[in-house]
Parts: structure tokens; C-alpha cells; sequence
């Protein structure tokens, strides 16, 4: 998942995307310029410092939105470890998600929710403090009902019914429990937010003609709904590309099994330079298979910790790991693999593992059915 790690809340790891530097700026500087029109008598300072705090408090109210999706997931019994606060607060369509539409819809509501409580409520609060009067107190007012106004616009803006925004996952679902199709939703809604985008595009660029400010800003946001609806649309032809495939058909050989106290350095060039490289290897001692290593929690780990880190301090052991029936679709298993951040999952067979369904080899078949070129192999080493 993309993004720094700033905070664990609710056992949830939050990250935050490098974009908002430029968010934030934008929005400190949208906001300094509508308190000196509000204001025009507060001091330049002050006006910059309501600017940055509003901006500031724009992030916390993302993050909050966000963080109303990962709970209600929870409680739902969908599996959130990780999330990364987008530009909107709404969802993106690589989230984890539920199986069930209904679940879906509360899951998608919530963000929005939660940001129009917040906002009518600072809006409120800030009115009625601005009646007491002072320079001071109006600086806090413009504060609260500038900040309660973003919250509000972000709830009302969500329930647009196109993607990224929660609008598309809750129209997706809600067409998904109509029809029964999930991937005809995928569709409606990815279409749906390509067409938004277009037109925040256009609004933004005609904007600018007289506010470059206001303009570039509504261009961001057209241009990260048309990036994140064509995500979906692609996803959606993933996953009709993957239709009829077998985790018997695409698995890989269990190949080397190795012991759980090897240090990294002694077979990283196994997994990661072999031809062809492996993604997922088991670990096993004694003939008991213990758990699984792959690329990713190997590549995560600075090179100078190889030579002094054991495979056990970073496997992904065998309690959390459920084998996969050869008869099992692989998509589900894709999207496992992709939000559980692991490379591959082991294949039950009669006697133990028949093999390893990677989210490489998924790729490489789905590659195959679209006629798409995989990577080129790597030649052998002299």
C-alpha cells in the first residue's frame, strides 16, 4: 500500500499519500485568500495561520472519513489492516471490500456520514461562537465554519455515483444486489466517474481563466477522478479476463522449501535473481511447514539486515495462511494476495501442498487470455 505510515488508530496502520503535500498547500492557499476576503481586517499573518490550520484540519477530516470506511469494514467482518487517506476520503477501487452488496452499502455510507455530522456541527459550534465577538473569536469562527464547509462538501461531494468517490461503491452495490452482477456495477459507476471527471476537467479549466488558483484545483481533483474511475474500469476487465480460471491451472511448483532459521542473505538471490525468479517459497522444519516468505517481505527489509535477520523473523506464518482448493477461482485469491500484501498462498493437494498460487503467475495468465506480452525471462547467468 502506498504512503507514510503516520499512525496506528483502532488497529488500523494509517498512511498518508506523498500528493497531499500539494493538497495541502492548495488548500492553505484557497483558504488564506477567502479570510481576506471574509476579513479583510484581520492581520496577513493571522489569515495565513487559518489557512494552514484549515488545511491541516482538512487532512485530519480526510483521514476521519477514511477511518469510518476501515471500522464499519471491521465490523462488517471485512478485514481492513491498512489504509491510505485519499485526496476525496472516498474509496478507491482497490479497497478491501465485502462479498455481500448490503454490507457494501452501510461500508460506503459511512464516510460520507460521518463527514456531513462533523462539518454541520463545526458549522454550528463556529456561528454561535462568533457571536461573542473580537478579533480573536471571528479568527476561531472563520476557522470552525471554513473547516465544517470542507467536511460538509466532502460527505456531499462522496455521494456522487461514480468512482472513486463512495457514491460509486454504493451505486455498485445497489446494482449489485438489483442485478446480482457486481462487475456490471464496476462498470456503471467507473464509466460514470470517467464522464465526472471530464466535466471537473472543463469547469476547472474555464476557472482558471480568471482564478489560476481555483482553477488548478479543480483540474487536480478532474484529473484524479478520471485516473481512479479508469482503475475500475480496468479492474473490471481483470477480473472478466480471469472468469473460468482454476488455481489448479496457474499454480506454481512448491519447488525449494527452506529451514525458518536461514538468515535472508543465504537464498534472497534464489527467490529474487533465479531464472525464472520465484515469488513465494515455503518454510518448513523437520518435514512441518511453518509458514511462507515471498519478494515482498523480502524487498521490504534494507539489504545491510540481510546477513543478521532469520527467515522466521519475517515469514508470514502458517496460522495465517488458509491453502487454497485447486478448484478455487483465482480472483478472489487475487485480491487476497493483493490486501493481505503477500506474494503467493500454498495449493491443497492429497499430501500436502500441490503448489503455489502466486499473484504473479495469476498475472501472467490473465496476460495470456488478453494477449498481452509478459516480462521477458531472464537469460541464464555465465
Amino acid at each position: 500500500m502506498n504512503g507514510w505510515p503516520v499512525a496506528r488508530l483502532f488497529g488500523v496502520e494509517i498512511r498518508i499519500h506523498w500528493s497531499w503535500v500539494l493538497i495541502l498547500a492548495l488548500v492553505a492557499v484557497f483558504t488564506a485568500a477567502e479570510v481576506e476576503a471574509a476579513s479583510p481586517g484581520l492581520d496577513v499573518a493571522v489569515q495565513w495561520l487559518i489557512g494552514g490550520l484549515v488545511a491541516a484540519g482538512f487532512l485530519a477530516s480526510a483521514t476521519i472519513h477514511d477511518l469510518a470506511h476501515a471500522v464499519m469494514s471491521r465490523r462488517r467482518g471485512v478485514p481492513v489492516e491498512a489504509l491510505a487517506v485519499s485526496f476525496f476520503g472516498g474509496s478507491s477501487p482497490f479497497d478491501a471490500r465485502s462479498m455481500d452488496p448490503a454490507d457494501e452499502v452501510v461500508i460506503a455510507a459511512a464516510g460520507p456520514l460521518v463527514s456531513l455530522i462533523a462539518g454541520s456541527l463545526l458549522v454550528a459550534a463556529s456561528l454561535l461562537v462568533s457571536l461573542v465577538g473580537g478579533a480573536a473569536v471571528e479568527a476561531v469562527g472563520l476557522f470552525g465554519v471554513l473547516l465544517g464547509l470542507l467536511n460538509m462538501l466532502l460527505g456531499a461531494v462522496n455521494f456522487l455515483p461514480a468512482y472513486p468517490l463512495d457514491g460509486g461503491r454504493l451505486f455498485r452495490a445497489l446494482i449489485w444486489r438489483r442485478t446480482g452482477d457486481e462487475r456490471r456495477g464496476t462498470r456503471f459507476v467507473g464509466r460514470s466517474g470517467n464522464l465526472l471527471g471530464l466535466a471537473v476537467l472543463a469547469g476547472g479549466l474555464a476557472v482558471s481563466i480568471g482564478d489560476i488558483g481555483n482553477g488548478m484545483m479543480i483540474m487536480l481533483c478532474g484529473w484524479f477522478l478520471r485516473l481512479t474511475a479508469r482503475g475500475a474500469l480496468g479492474q473490471a476487465d481483470l477480473e472478466q479476463a480471469a472468469d473460468g480460471l482454476r488455481a489448479g491451472d496457474v499454480m506454481e511448483p512448491v519447488g525449494i522449501t527452506i529451514s525458518p532459521s536461514l538468515t535472508i542473505d543465504t537464498f534472497a538471490g534464489q527467490v529474487l535473481d533465479g531464472d525464472p525468479p520465484r515469488s513465494s517459497v515455503l518454510v518448513a522444519h523437520g518435514g512441518d511447514l511453518l509458514g511462507i516468505i515471498g519478494a515482498a517481505q523480502i524487498r521490504r527489509l534494507p539489504r545491510g539486515k540481510w546477513p543478521t535477520t532469520r527467515v522466521e523473523d519475517v515469514m508470514v506464518a502458517w496460522s495465517r495462511i488458509s491453502p487454497i482448493d485447486l478448484d478455487a477461482p483465482v480472483w478472489p485469491v487475487f485480491l487476497r494476495l493483493r490486501d493481505e500484501g503477500l506474494d503467493g498462498l500454498p495449493v491443497a493437494g492429497d499430501a500436502g501442498p500441490a503448489g503455489i498460487l502466486t499473484a504473479r503467475a495469476i498475472a501472467a495468465a490473465i496476460r495470456a487470455r488478453q494477449g498481452v506480452a509478459g516480462p521477458r525471462s531472464r537469460r541464464p547467468r555465465r
